[in-house]
């Protein structure tokens, strides 16, 4: 049997030399030294090959039947082959005429494509800004694969009405406050040996000065940590070569305790700041209590990152308004 498949391309033909010819039953009757035809359905007129005696005869026939109807059925495959592309390239030009799309435009289009079931090479994690959460998308489709709620409540999706996501909403109080919207920026997902493993992901927040952490198991936000002594922070989430430590950096510099500090005193009271987060893979939690800061002027910090390979165990944090 040949499984046609008509289409812009040439699919594979098979063939399935049980049914090609014919396809029939029979037994072979010992005592009279006869073939019985116990039943036949022919796809060709070839009724001679059941007047054998003996059955082998008869397979014979059938092989013979199957090279003569070989060729036939080779050229109809590719008749319809043709015609498939045929149709395929009048219907593509008519797109491409009626929508205005030059070649280029459908090469691009034909770059980006991606099945109905595919799946992208790449899968980017992207920060969604004001709006708190997190963005997966895929590459080369673009499609957007998943919105991950991190500091916001999403009412859409569930995230902040469930007792499991209030919880983790709580730990983003701020001096006992709820804090209900978050600026993500700069994700970054968790390394062995300075290569990505794909098992966690570490967001921050910059309006406040937030940490979270995403569980690519499941996509879902599992952590927030609050940082005791920054105002806010753009540092970005950073980790060092095998997820040991995650950095965050001070944004704008500010007093490190709560209480009022006047401009006039900008250079002797307010602080910028590194905090290296203590990440706990076994347990896979931030741990606050062996987590530090260390102290920078009053500048502001931007990003970070942590030395991978011959410079494992430097981290580097850059600066800007450092004019005095």
């Amino acid at each position: 049997m040949m499984d046609n498949h008509i289409s812009g391309h040439c699919p594979a033909q098979v063939f399935d030399m049980t049914h090609s010819a014919a396809r029939f039953d029979a037994t072979f009757d010992i005592d009279q030294g006869k073939s019985r035809v116990l039943d036949k359905t022919l796809l060709f007129d070839t009724p001679e090959i059941f007047r054998h005696e003996s059955p082998w005869e008869g397979i014979n026939e059938i092989m013979k039947t199957f090279r003569r109807t070989l060729p036939l059925l080779v050229g109809l495959a590719l008749g319809v082959c043709a015609t498939g592309s045929a149709l395929a390239q009048g219907q593509l030009e008519k797109v491409m005429k009626d929508r205005g799309l030059t070649e280029k435009d459908v090469l691009a289009a034909a770059k980006t494509y991606t099945p109905t079931g595919g799946r992208d090479e790449y899968i980017v994690f992207s920060s969604g800004g004001q709006s708190g959460q997190l963005i997966v998308y895929g590459i080369p489709s673009m499609r957007i694969l998943k919105y991950v709620a991190v500091f916001t409540p999403e009412p859409w999706q569930g995230y902040g009405f469930d007792d499991e996501s209030k919880a983790v909403l709580a730990q983003g109080r701020v001096r006992g406050k709820d804090i209900v919207y978050g600026d993500t920026h700069h994700p970054a997902i968790s390394e062995t040996n300075g290569e990505y493993n794909g098992r966690w992901l570490f967001i921050n927040d910059k309006a406040n000065p937030r940490l979270a952490l995403v569980d690519l198991h499941d996509f879902e936000t599992k952590q927030i940590v609050v940082n005791p002594v920054y105002k806010s922070q753009h540092g970005g989430a950073f980790v060092t070569e095998n997820t040991e430590y995650v950095i965050t950096a001070a944004q704008y510099a500010a007093p490190f305790e709560n209480d009022f500090v006047p401009l006039e005193e900008f250079n002797d009271k307010y602080r910028g700041g590194v905090t290296y987060w203590k990440f706990n893979k076994e347990k896979g939690r931030i741990e606050p209590e062996n987590s530090f800061t260390v102290e920078a002027p009053p500048y502001s910090q931007d990003l970070s990152d942590a030395g991978k390979g011959p410079s494992h165990g430097w981290s580097f944090t850059n600066s800007f308004c450092s004019e005095r």
